[in-house]
């Protein structure tokens, strides 16, 4: 009898654990496959039941985690950056600490990895379109830019002939300390020399359906542009509304700000001719650590600054609503990254339900990073919601079908050769408080050379090819 009840007790304990650990596989599969790396079995499945089953939605970039992964581990080292990180590890004997903070991998919530960064695709999808790919904003942009060089460039990033070239623009800015030209923008363009370029250029002479109709001139272009706007709107902009609107003076040489005229850049595009096919440019945009009172030379309260940047930023997005109509581009208005204080103290990534990840900066910040949460609140109502935004133009479609269902006119309004949309990584970003460069705590805001911004531009893809961009 007494037999008889431990077997009881122990298959009732055996079903309890297995039901539970089905149950985590089913809604939560990232949990398990934290513990068990899956995606490193080749005979194992994909975990992304949405796409296996049909059942549910892929999940949201911003619902995911961190796991260990050693595939991109020597990232740093491999691309030979020589700036930061690079002291020794304090968790491994004979690493670097860049080592510690390029070996993860954010995984999507069902499971799934991102969708791998192919670089002959990436460069077919910029030639596709006529401006590329843009990055605009400050120098965490310029940062994502360089990581995105280097991964063109792999697997041997210092190897020649290399697959792209990068020109400059330089330009003058006001600034007390600085008076030599800055650097405003930079292309990078395909050399001609490289495989990669002379294999696509054979596909283009054999008629391939991808390059189809695709200006032969288009490939002599740049694939990707970068401009250097910390607050990506111009000094008349911000002066209109800071000076003018809010009574309040700008001291424009106190602090470094380099103001480039990227939008203007961008419509110069519309003498260059379209085609048949062509699809739209992709504009990933960016503001907010400079958005603080330091950067204008005078003490204003937060409400002020929130007020500027709000006006200011209605201001840009209203600048798209004159864009040539025959110029497609998709604005993509990425979430500020977060600062974190006391960075130095983190060794792991860490969870959502972290305090750190729920408040990266609980004190107020000299810099003021306890309002990018804020800025980001507003940014993704006027991007996602504005009157060029994706929600709205699909709205728009599902009302001609509704009128059409119904008998009624298919007629719409002349479609915006803009659409707009706010990509969220600060999930990802926010929960990433050991891959900052540190600096003995006096830099807890940029972070190391690949590790997060490597993630941050293999999402960006994702995102590409996951929504069909």
């Amino acid at each position: 009898m007494q037999l008889t009840y431990r077997r009881a007790i122990g298959l009732t304990t055996l079903v309890f654990w297995l039901l539970l650990a089905v149950a985590i596989w089913q809604f939560h599969p990232s949990s398990i496959a934290t513990i068990v790396p899956f995606h490193h079995i080749p005979w194992m499945p994909s975990l992304n039941f949405g796409s296996s089953y049909g059942k549910r939605p892929r999940p949201p970039l911003s619902d995911g985690s961190w796991i260990r992964s050693f595939e991109r581990m020597n990232d740093t080292l491999v691309w030979d950056i020589k700036r930061g990180c690079l002291e020794p590890s304090s968790l491994t004997p004979g690493h670097t600490r860049s080592m510690d903070v390029d070996a993860w991998e954010w995984i999507l919530a069902d499971g799934s990895r991102l969708t791998e960064f192919d670089i002959e695709c990436f460069v077919i999808r910029a030639l596709q379109s006529r401006i590329g790919f843009v990055l605009v904003g400050d120098s965490l942009t310029e940062h994502i830019t360089a990581a995105l060089e280097m991964m063109l460039l792999m697997p041997h990033p210092p190897q020649q002939p290399r697959l792209i070239t990068r020109e400059y623009e330089w330009g003058w800015t006001r600034w007390s300390k600085q008076t030599n030209p800055t650097i405003f923008s930079n292309n990078m363009t395909l050399s001609r020399h490289h495989p990669l370029t002379q294999r696509i250029m054979a596909r283009w002479e054999s008629g391939d359906e991808e390059l189809k109709n695709i200006p032969l001139e288009r490939l002599s272009r740049p694939i990707v542009r970068m401009f250097r706007s910390s607050n990506l709107a111009s000094e008349e902009e911000i002066s209109e509304v800071i000076e003018h609107d809010m009574g309040t003076p700008v001291n424009w040489t106190e602090t470094l700000r380099i103001p480039t005229p990227w939008r203007e850049h961008l419509k110069r595009h519309i003498e260059e001719p379209g085609w048949e096919g062509e699809k739209p440019s992709i504009v990933l945009i960016s503001t907010g650590p400079h958005w603080e009172p330091a950067r204008f030379g005078r003490a204003v309260t937060e409400s002020q600054m929130k007020q500027a940047y709000e006006l200011v930023m209605r201001k840009v997005y209203d600048s798209f609503l004159s864009f040539p109509s025959d110029l497609p581009i998709r604005v993509m208005y990425r979430s500020t990254m977060p600062g974190h204080e006391y960075c130095t103290r983190y060794h792991y990534p860490v969870t959502l339900f972290d305090d750190i990840a729920k408040d990266p900066t609980p004190s107020k910040n000299h810099y003021h990073y306890h309002w990018f949460p804020k800025y980001n609140a507003f940014a993704k109502g006027l991007w996602d919601e504005g009157p060029l935004s994706l929600s709205r133009n699909r709205m728009q479609e599902v009302d001609i079908d509704i009128l059409k269902s119904r008998g009624g006119p298919a007629k719409r309004e002349p479609e915006a050769s803009v659409a707009t949309e706010y990509w969220d990584v600060w999930n990802m970003t926010v929960t990433r408080p050991d891959a900052h460069v540190g600096n003995n705590g006096r830099d807890c805001l940029h972070f190391c050379p690949a590790g997060v911004y490597y993630w941050v531009v293999r999402a960006w893809w994702d995102t590409i090819v996951i929504n069909g961009y």
